[in-house]
């Protein structure tokens, strides 16, 4: 293979990475709407796994819970072993088979925003693992907080979510590719 070819082939596939990032990015910020997404863009597994907080010893996603729950029943439950999928080296598990039928079918409508991580956090320009038990629905939109003080913040200076949104694409960036 020419040098040239070499160097087209790693162009080609940073720019599949920068796909993969922002269409990692845009369903986070958009649950629900990322299912007209190409899925190939998706496929980099190591960049969607980087977005979704996880217990990283079982490699659970969402550290167990089930992420249907909080948009059905509007609270925190712990899925079951017997009610699991395997996506992109992540196990989610769910309380019940209709759960884990519902996310198989769309499973970016039920991703919080943010990938469950704290929206204090990211418009402060960093990256926190928001913890499921301490979450707020916003319409159809489930945020985690690592803190009720954070939780409390965000409720009281909605520009947060604002900011937030804005600071995303550079910390995703920033965390996901390290």
């Amino acid at each position: 293979m020419s040098a040239i070819h070499v160097k087209m082939r790693a162009a080609f596939r940073a720019l599949l990475a920068n796909l993969a990032v922002c269409a990692a990015a845009f369903c986070v910020l958009h649950p629900g709407k990322a299912s007209a997404l190409d899925s190939a863009a998706l496929s980099q597994a190591h960049l969607i796994k980087a977005t979704v907080i996880m217990d990283s010893k079982a490699e659970t996603a969402l550290f167990g819970f089930d992420a249907v729950a909080f948009y059905t029943e509007g609270k925190a439950r712990l899925g079951k072993a017997q009610h699991f999928v395997e996506r992109n080296g992540q196990v989610w598990r769910f309380a019940t088979a209709a759960n884990l039928a519902a996310f198989t079918a769309n499973p970016y409508a039920f991703l919080p925003a943010f990938g469950g991580h704290d929206p204090v956090s990211i418009a402060g320009g960093f990256l926190t693992s928001g913890d499921p038990e301490n979450f707020l629905m916003l319409g159809d939109t489930v945020f985690f907080f690592r803190s009720v003080e954070s939780k409390k913040r965000f409720r009281e200076r909605p520009e947060i979510f604002t900011e937030a949104k804005e600071r995303w694409p550079e910390v995703f960036r920033q965390n996901a590719l390290h």
